[in-house]
């Protein structure tokens, strides 16, 4: 309990860095077993998510682990680390997505304004991308695709 109240405490602040190795050693105790094995794994998890990237980066946390954890954090860090994997390679999927999606829209229509680009980087959902590449497709006017874009972010 103390630990999970703690990263709340500090997950947003700057010092996050610095205080992890010491939050994490209270769990030293635990990590001999499975469970706490796991309660280890969901509070990185969390900060990996939550934490903002300039309080504290990937390597910061693997710091973290190695120096709170020495003789376990290696068997963590590789199921985050394998995240982080799918999380780029989903992003660059989506990106890749985007990019073909304005491809098209330049093609037919000339121009693609800022404000729709913003609109398709704000969809992170490859289903609705690739439904929007198929009315890009069909769509009669830029018009008629912004209209389905608002739809498809309601």
């Amino acid at each position: 309990m103390r630990v999970a109240l703690l990263i709340l405490k500090y997950i947003f602040r700057e010092d996050i860095r610095e205080r992890l190795p010491g939050i994490l050693k209270f769990l030293r105790d635990l990590s001999e077993k499975r469970t706490g094995m796991e309660y280890i794994e969901t509070i990185l998890r969390y900060i990996v998510n939550a934490a903002p990237t300039d309080n504290i980066g990937r390597e910061d946390l693997r710091a973290a682990v190695d120096e709170a954890l020495p003789h376990r954090g290696g068997e963590i860090m590789p199921t985050i680390a394998d995240e982080w994997i799918k999380e780029g390679m989903q992003q660059g999927f989506l990106q890749a997505l985007r990019e073909v999606l304005i491809e098209v829209l330049e093609d037919r229509f000339e121009t693609v304004s800022q404000t729709l680009r913003k609109s398709l980087r704000d969809i992170n959902d490859p289903d609705v991308l690739r439904s929007l590449h198929k009315k890009a497709l069909r769509a009669t006017s830029l018009e008629e695709f912004m209209d389905a874009v608002k739809v498809a972010l309601a």
